[in-house]
């Protein structure tokens, strides 16, 4: 039975997720998630990219490489799987 549970989580299926593509130091300022050029900056000096929804929830993003620059400050749609708060992008879509 614990086995069964485990199994299920590793093996979980993809989701979709709607945010925007902003850094994470400015995350928790709902007027900068459209701000691309505040979030490019932000990003050159070493703030990873995070998805941060409608209410204000954020979430990590393990494969930042995933994520580019185009789309920072841009409604999107992720889907990808989440581990605790972190997620693991398979496809971002503006």
């Amino acid at each position: 039975r614990v086995l069964f549970r485990s199994s299920f989580s590793i093996c979980a299926a993809a989701a979709d997720w709607n945010g925007y593509v902003v850094d994470q130091t400015c995350a928790g300022k709902k007027t900068m998630w459209d701000d691309s050029d505040c979030v490019a900056r932000c990003v050159r000096r070493g703030s990873p990219v995070v998805l941060v929804t409608e209410d204000g929830t954020i979430y990590k993003i393990a494969n930042q490489d995933k994520v580019k620059s185009e789309s920072y400050g841009k409604k999107v749609t992720v889907t990808g799987k989440m581990e605790g708060d972190t997620m693991t992008i398979e496809n971002l879509k503006m």
